[in-house]
């Protein structure tokens, strides 16, 4: 009896023992394993793996000029053709919204897919032999163009306007960019920013807000109800195109007579190859803030309070990705005086650092995962090369800067010599304009790049 009562007890604690290994592991270990799996714990490293698929991840580092992946991320380089090809398919609607930097992506995206127009215009191109350039004129006639949302009498640092991307004279996709400042509003923002800035934008939250009435009233049009087919748009949303000439060779004065009978620089008859459009947003903030003086946790509660404030747009959007804040390096841009009007108790000479920067980041992180919004890593990808920043804040090449884009400056060919020489120089000038989008702009390449991937692999 009192054998099998010992045997009974074995049994039962045997049992017991077991069930809370098993809870432990459920419990523990597994969640703790999860987690480690999904997004490494390391600051300015989170989110770049993903539950869905094979793991997928943006850690590299330079070797000079050229960004090298790491051996466990596997990141395919994007073709202007492939990246249309996959946005058409994908999400055939954009909208950036952000600050300079993310501004100077936007345009190199405008440059990247104007490549494709230029093939077929182009006489001499050395990498597309006679007979596909003579296949890819026939059967591909692409267009890229500007539409410019936004329209103002004096000089402003505010940008509105549409990528749009067509083929055979179908829309194949566009891509919005909105400048936003600041997260929020709050005392003294724009007081504080007078001091080294001619202006005051609107912050992320009131962007926010608006491209989302905007985008929704856009759909609205031109995918919805018939009877918004013959509505023209409103001024809010009336604009211009920066092409001298359309896909079919109008003249500028020609679409000028039929903007009135467009909806966002397109007909709507143009967008019938796009049966129902997705949308993605791409956004930023931070490098207002942290110039504003703002110290880390100042901002990681104003990006709160916007995200919060702003939760209902997010529902318009398939898919959003947060772009973690660039380095900056205020050694190249700040004054003395700009430095010590920040109101910050720092003994350094600048009370502005870029270190600044990685610890909003590392704030940011998490309150981003939190809403289940995807992120790209321009901290990484930027924070070691200040060499590739001509001011310190933005990665495009100065050569490119001042270089003169109107074709109308090359001079024709004449007897004289001089002359010859000037037209040999200007037209080399020119071919620095598109080479200069293409084969300089490192940064915004890689970045850019690393957008394809998150949406298209």
């Amino acid at each position: 009896m009192l054998l099998e009562n010992g045997r009974n007890y074995g049994k039962l604690a045997g049992c017991v023992l077991s069930l809370s290994f098993i809870l432990f592991v459920l419990l523990v270990v597994l969640p703790r394993q999860l987690q480690q799996t999904i997004f490494s714990t390391t600051p300015g490293s989170y989110n770049y793996r993903t539950l869905h698929g094979k793991r997928k991840c943006y850690h590299g580092h330079w070797f000079n000029n050229k960004w090298v992946n790491s051996k466990e991320c596997i990141i395919i380089k994007y073709s202007p053709r492939k990246a249309a090809s996959c946005l058409h398919k994908r999400f055939q609607r954009i909208i950036m919204i952000g600050d300079s930097v993310h501004r100077e992506l936007f345009w190199n995206f405008y440059y990247f897919f104007k490549s494709l127009d230029n093939v077929q215009h182009s006489k001499g191109n050395n990498y597309i032999d006679h007979q596909k350039r003579h296949e890819f004129h026939t059967h591909e006639r692409w267009n890229v163009s500007i539409y410019k949302r936004f329209k103002s009498d004096k000089f402003t640092n505010f940008e509105d306007q549409d990528l749009i991307v067509k083929k055979n004279g179908k829309v194949q996709f566009s891509i919005r960019f909105v400048y936003a400042s600041n997260a929020i509003d709050y005392t003294s923002r724009c007081k504080s920013i007078s001091k080294w800035f001619f202006q005051c934008l609107k912050t992320l939250e009131n962007i926010l807000t608006s491209t989302f009435e905007d985008e929704r009233y856009r759909k609205s049009i031109i995918y919805t109800a018939k009877k918004y087919a013959n509505r023209k748009s409103s001024n809010n949303f009336r604009g211009h195109h920066i092409d001298s000439e359309d896909d079919n060779g109008n003249t500028r004065k020609k679409i000028e007579k039929e903007i009135e009978h467009q909806i966002f620089g397109s007909s709507k008859l143009a967008y019938s190859d796009i049966k129902e459009e997705k949308t993605a947003l791409y956004f930023n903030t931070g490098l207002w803030d942290w110039r504003t003086g703002l110290l880390p946790k100042e901002y990681y509660n104003n990006l709160k309070k916007a995200l919060t404030n702003t939760k209902n747009s997010f529902k318009l959007y398939d898919t959003v990705i947060w772009r973690t804040t660039s380095a900056a390096w205020p050694s190249k841009f700040m004054k003395e005086s700009e430095c010590k009007s920040k109101g910050k108790s720092d003994k350094r000479p600048c009370s502005v650092h870029t270190g600044e920067i990685y610890k909003m980041n590392e704030l940011a992180t998490p309150l981003i995962q939190k809403y289940g919004f995807k992120t790209l890593p321009s901290w990484e990808v930027t924070s070691t090369r200040p060499d590739l920043s001509y001011d310190g804040l933005h990665f495009r090449n100065k050569r490119c800067k001042n270089v003169n884009t109107n074709n109308n400056n090359i001079k024709k060919r004449d007897s004289n010599e001089k002359n010859n020489n000037n037209y040999k120089k200007d037209k080399k000038e020119n071919r620095l304009v598109s080479s200069c989008h293409d084969k300089l702009n490192i940064v915004n390449h890689v970045l850019n790049n690393f957008f394809f991937n998150e949406l298209c692999t």
